[in-house]
């Protein structure tokens, strides 16, 4: 059966399931369709959402927060320095680094406090202050840097998410020309204003804003850190309870399946915007030779290790971190223990691949085919997310990611 229509038929099944129960927050039962919860004894979804929480999730958390605060550190004695290249500069671009790797696994946890209210039941939109990707403006950086609005008391909070986070940092450490990203009709250059920063003062300036970023990011890695917390507000273990009184999700189920459309950021993003666009496989990219310009962390050449970050934490929750158990798990006491077997070693291969040392963008530019190659690998397991896997786990796809048809 051709690969789409097998994803719409099986689509289809899972949407007779839903109809048949009745309401799709029940608790899960012995009725339920393809779950493990059916048999006494057996794995439960709350189980494996315990084991995700305390595993995955708030490890992970802790982990930014950690890095975010040597990002801080190492960002004020850049900005002390006064700015520029030096030991300073390359100890604040590994900071960054560090902070970008941890957050390119949190990327894949958004349920809860780091998601968007409008998509994950207890999201606080937290993620877009601390990484908005790929919603930035590199010319408002300038613009801002020519304004010093960074030295404002409430910047962080007034501003547009796309001059802030670890995307703005990254333009701000990593670009080190006299020229800026504005059209020659912008204020800034139409008024001669940049041009009038000597480079001293641009120095200065990129550095004292870089240094309010990273105080801010590292704020809000602290907020969701706590939220995540059992000591702060334990959202994990409300994740772990759902279906009782004090959790946010009416069941285990739509709990798990919160989780999953964390983890469906593989597809939407990883997939379609981070691989598929910059490598020419998109409508989205003009040439035939690809469009390297559009990739993620362009100024730092990162974009790589981020895609290796994003499969590495789909990975510990199909795995439920080191020891499980984990949807892998899930899919084993359902019967599936091919699928499980099939999308580990997907998930091996692209890790491998992507753990190469040539920079994305120059492996576009010299060997296009190896770098649409990486899109395959991705795509082998968001193929595999999209259609058996939510079949057998009673599980339905984010609302934006009904109608892809790749």
């Amino acid at each position: 059966m051709n690969p789409s229509l097998y994803r719409i038929a099986a689509l289809a099944l899972v949407a007779l399931v839903w109809a048949g129960s009745g309401c799709d927050d029940e608790p899960a039962t012995a009725v339920d369709a393809g779950t493990p919860d059916a048999e006494p004894g057996a794995l439960t979804r709350s189980q494996v959402l315990a084991q995700l929480a305390t595993a995955v999730i708030v490890p992970a958390m802790d982990d930014f927060a950690a890095r975010s605060d040597a990002l801080v550190s190492a960002v004020g004695a850049w900005s002390e320095a006064g700015g520029g290249e030096g030991a300073e500069l390359d100890a604040a671009r590994q900071a960054w680094r560090d902070a970008m790797t941890a957050w390119q696994f949190a990327e894949l946890l958004q349920v809860g406090p780091a998601g968007p209210a409008s998509a994950f039941v207890g999201g606080e939109g937290l993620r877009d202050r601390i990484y908005s990707w790929p919603t930035t403006r590199p010319c408002g950086v300038d613009q801002n840097i020519v304004a010093e609005r960074y030295a404002e008391a409430d910047f962080f909070t007034a501003q547009l998410v796309n001059v802030l986070g670890l995307d703005a940092l990254e333009y701000l450490l990593f670009y080190t020309g006299t020229d800026n990203d504005c059209p020659a009709q912008v204020a800034i250059n139409a008024d001669g204003t940049w041009r009038a920063l000597d480079g001293q003062t641009l120095n200065q300036r990129r550095a004292a804003y870089a240094a309010v970023l990273a105080d801010g990011i590292a704020a809000e890695a602290e907020n969701l850190r706590s939220a995540w917390d059992p000591a702060g507000s334990d959202f994990g273990g409300k994740l772990a309870r759902a279906g009782s009184e004090g959790s946010p999700y009416a069941s285990a189920r739509h709990a798990l399946e919160q989780v999953f459309h964390g983890m469906f950021y593989l597809d939407k993003i990883t997939k379609d915007l981070k691989l598929a666009v910059p490598t020419g496989l998109s409508p989205d990219c003009p040439s035939a030779d690809g469009c390297p310009a559009d990739l993620e962390a362009r100024w730092s050449g990162f974009a790589r290790e981020s895609l290796a970050a994003n499969i590495k934490a789909a990975r510990a929750l199909f795995d439920g971190g080191e020891s499980g158990p984990g949807f892998a798990d899930l899919l084993i006491e359902a019967g599936a223990a091919d699928l499980a077997e099939q999308m580990r070693a997907d998930f091996d291969a692209t890790i491998a691949d992507l753990e190469g040392e040539t920079p994305l963008d120059r492996l576009i530019v010299d060997d296009l085919e190896a770098a649409q190659a990486l899109h395959g690998r991705v795509k082998a397991i968001t193929d595999a997310l999209k259609s058996r896997f939510v079949l057998v786990l009673d599980l339905d796809v984010p609302a934006s990611g009904a109608a892809d048809n790749d």
